[in-house]
């Protein structure tokens, strides 16, 4: 699979600039990546290949405001500073989130990363994923109808991304450009 492939397929909202960021799994990616993280970076994105406990490699794939305005909320930066996350400092926190990454597959804290609401991300870590009232992107605890209206106009973009881009639409064209 390309990645132009995955992104639209994994991360159609992030392109579509309405989440914060995505995680692809690269496995079996085939064709150029280079060219095509240039290209979507004069769009606003931004991109940074980490690794995994499994060995699998992922890109992290986000935009740089909108992940900071993630990791700063009060909820969010409150618990990932007392677990040594440095939340005025991205390159800082990306960095501890890739060792916590190699430590264990997928460390709870990366629920704030991927803009899963805070209030879940801290339920979740608290209930050790249990408990939950309702599941789909994320486990959701708290506000079920907004959750499940989110999960639905993210699958909406999702499809709506891979019709178009099936129907020759550039991985260019679908990314929204940010400043």
């Amino acid at each position: 699979m390309t990645l132009e492939r995955l992104l639209v397929t994994n991360s159609a909202p992030t392109l579509a600039n309405m989440k914060c960021s995505s995680l692809i799994c690269l496995k079996g990616l085939n064709g150029a990546v280079e060219s095509v993280v240039a290209r979507l970076e004069k769009k606003g994105l931004k991109f940074r290949f980490l690794s995994s406990h499994s060995g699998n490699p992922l890109l992290f794939v986000f935009r740089q405001s909108e992940l900071m305005d993630a990791i700063r909320s009060k909820e969010a930066s409150t618990y990932l500073e007392s677990i040594g996350y440095d939340t005025s400092n991205l390159e800082s926190c990306l960095s501890l989130l890739e060792k916590r990454l190699h430590e264990e597959d997928f460390p709870h804290e990366i629920g704030f990363f991927l803009g899963y609401p805070a209030e879940d991300v801290l339920q979740y870590i608290k209930e050790d994923g249990r408990n939950y009232i309702s599941s789909g992107l994320w486990k959701v605890y708290t506000n079920k109808e907004k959750a499940e209206k989110t999960f639905m106009k993210y699958e909406k973009c999702r499809k709506v991304y891979m019709t178009l881009f099936a129907n020759g639409f550039s991985i260019d064209r679908l990314c929204i450009r940010t400043a």
